[in-house]
């Protein structure tokens, strides 16, 4: 049985504000900066915050599997006039369902920046991933993180009770989707950013 196999690299989401594109080593020190914040890092997963080293020589290993044909991962940096001001992406779950997810500096926080690229990201799951199903979880407790996902067209579907392990403490979570018929409200309004939104290569395999 034939399939195809969608390969996008380099990938560039033009908003109206805001842009995502993929991440380089050069954004090493930026993103530590936003990470490192104490209250952005209170909403992160993360053990701890990698020094910018550390995470430049990871980014710089992330190069390599871009344009990996089985691609599950678009973690990709977000720019506000060309200034990295958070990331996130795509994270494809089996076939047809991929998890959005976000950080944003907590300087953007309040502006609506975090719906615009989190719609971006949406439009990009459904339009160009062709996925049937896009998922977002969040700390129950997060209000900001759940008007973003509610204001993007998720709908509520419950409370995982103790399924997030954070810094050795089992949390709840706020469990939200949206399938590919249900309306957006608010799409991201993609344009065109230099060279295209993105540079698509189709593969059949078997």
């Amino acid at each position: 049985m034939w399939r195809h196999t969608y390969v996008m690299f380099p990938v560039t989401l033009v908003g109206p504000r805001v842009c995502w594109r993929e991440m380089s080593p050069a954004d090493a020190e930026a993103l530590h900066d936003l990470l490192v914040h104490p209250a952005v890092f209170d909403k992160t997963l993360d053990e701890d915050v990698p020094p910018a080293d550390a995470l430049r020589d990871y980014l710089r290993e992330q190069l390599g599997t871009l344009e990996d044909p089985e691609r599950a991962r678009y973690k990709l940096a977000l720019t506000l006039d060309g200034r990295v001001i958070g990331t996130g992406g795509i994270e494809l779950r089996g076939r047809h369902t991929g998890e959005v997810g976000y950080v944003l500096a907590h300087d953007q926080w309040g502006k609506g920046l975090a719906t615009e690229a989190a719609a971006l990201l949406i439009d990009f799951a459904f339009d160009d991933l062709g996925l049937h199903r896009v998922i977002g979880h969040t700390d129950p407790a997060n209000i900001g993180s759940r008007r973003v996902l509610e204001k993007c067209g998720l709908s509520f579907e419950g409370v995982h009770r103790s399924d997030t392990l954070q810094r050795g403490e089992w949390r709840d979570s706020a469990a939200y989707a949206i399938v590919e018929d249900d309306p957006r409200p608010w799409t991201g309004q993609r344009g065109d950013g230099p060279g295209g939104s993105y540079a698509l290569r189709t593969a059949k395999t078997r």
